[in-house]
């Protein structure tokens, strides 16, 4: 059976690009129609008793493996067919990894973001080996791990932590006397700074750690509920460990969301070697988050308001965001400066600008942008340099959307005669 399963596997090589590795090992990539074909197969070899195991890490792509490890030995063939099957993010570019062969080496990368008191190979220490990351976002600190099965102990830091496994990853956790599990597309664990222990289930690690100051925790859910949510309340959300379902139909949309942001996260440090602080991603990421731990933040506030009272924080609202367009701007910002939730934002700028907050914001830095522009003398102006002053990170972003606004480019405007 075994050897039939391996010639249905090479008929279909034809079809599906694939690579052999190592010696007995038939590797195949199947790539579903939703996702771009596999560009990046990287494989690792492990001996556990007669069984020879590889380890994959693919790109963007759903795979099937298919392992042979010779005649008269065991056969294991394990099949990942969901659609959302995607290698940890951040561990494509050798320049940011450290790679080890050791659970010691393994264990001080940990200590960059954790204080970890043990770490030791869950399985024989001679085929360890694990790849990790460290990415800074904003106030978040992002950990990416791939690599054998470990038994980590760690102390209480400063942080809050949550666990995002991927593959057909998880473990077990132990915390103050409780057991918790993190499974892929089953949940996410969220640690506040307490200690703990984590024992993989699974032959493989893989995942993201998330470590948030509990204080942008807090700042940012009081934010989205708009003053709806006690502090007791939250206080008592954010010192228990939960297990955060993404099982359901609410929490799969949630994590297929967490995913496709650390996907476009990536492709922002492909480009760049940090990410821009004025894109503010790691309010968009706390946000998310907090809406898997408190599902009533999704709701806002939906409260009605009388003309002269939302002219009166509106019209504040305005002039402190045209004063500060220059600078990175969060919605949780705008929810906590006006102390209105997403939805009544969204309401009273669609009434008045027929767009949402954002765009409002992105419309005043590019006639902010063309007023400088105007008033300047061509000789000492560069355009790039006003889309800087103006907010804008990304130059060409800022010339598509100047052509958009006004219809003639930037530089157009700068030559242009008083």
């Amino acid at each position: 059976a075994g050897l039939q399963g391996c010639q249905a596997m090479r008929s279909r090589l034809s079809e599906n690009r694939a690579v052999f590795s190592p010696s007995r090992a038939a590797v195949m990539a199947a790539s579903q129609p939703a996702w771009p074909p596999p560009t990046t197969i990287k494989s690792k070899c492990s001996v556990q008793g007669s069984l020879r195991e590889v380890q994959l890490a693919m790109d963007h792509a759903p795979i099937e493996l298919g392992l042979v490890a010779g005649a008269g030995a065991p056969i294991k063939v394990r099949l990942f067919t969901d659609h959302a099957v995607r290698r940890v993010p951040f561990l494509s570019s050798p320049d940011s990894i450290v790679s080890g062969r050791d659970s010691q080496t393994f264990a001080e990368t940990l200590n960059l973001m954790l204080r970890v008191r043990d770490c030791d190979s869950l399985h024989s220490p001679a085929g360890f080996w694990s790849e990790t990351s460290v990415v800074p976002l904003g106030q978040v600190s992002v950990l990416a791990s791939s690599g054998s099965a470990v038994v980590v102990v760690a102390d209480a830091v400063q942080q809050a932590t949550f666990m995002l496994p991927y593959f057909d990853c998880g473990g077990g956790y132990r915390i103050e006397g409780q057991d918790f599990t993190n499974h892929y597309r089953s949940n996410v664990q969220y640690i506040p700074p307490v200690p703990w222990r984590l024992q993989c289930h699974t032959p493989l690690l893989a995942g993201l750690s998330l470590l948030i100051p509990t204080a942008q925790l807090q700042s940012t859910a009081q934010a989205m509920g708009a003053g709806s949510i006690s502090l007791d309340f939250l206080s008592a959300a954010l010192a228990n460990t939960a297990e955060l379902r993404t099982d359901d139909s609410r929490g799969s949309a949630i994590l297929d969301a967490l995913f496709r942001f650390f996907g476009f996260v990536e492709s922002v440090l492909q480009l760049q070697a940090t990410v821009p602080e004025i894109l503010r991603l790691d309010d968009l990421l706390v946000r998310q988050l907090l809406l898997l731990m408190i599902p009533g933040l999704a709701e806002g506030s939906r409260f009605a308001l009388s003309p002269s009272t939302q002219e009166s924080w509106f019209g504040q609202l305005l002039d402190w965001m045209d004063a500060n367009c220059h600078r990175a701007l969060s919605l949780s910002e705008l929810e906590e400066r006006s102390s209105h939730g997403r939805r009544s934002l969204q309401h009273a700028f669609k009434e008045r600008f027929g767009c949402g907050p954002m765009q409002w914001l992105r419309r005043r830095r590019l006639h902010k942008a063309r007023q400088l522009l105007l008033e300047a003398l061509p000789a000492n102006t560069k355009v790039q340099q006003v889309s800087i002053a103006c907010g804008y990170i990304s130059f060409s972003s800022f010339c598509r959307d100047y052509r958009g606004e006004f219809g003639c480019t930037a530089a157009e405007d700068l030559r242009r005669l008083p």
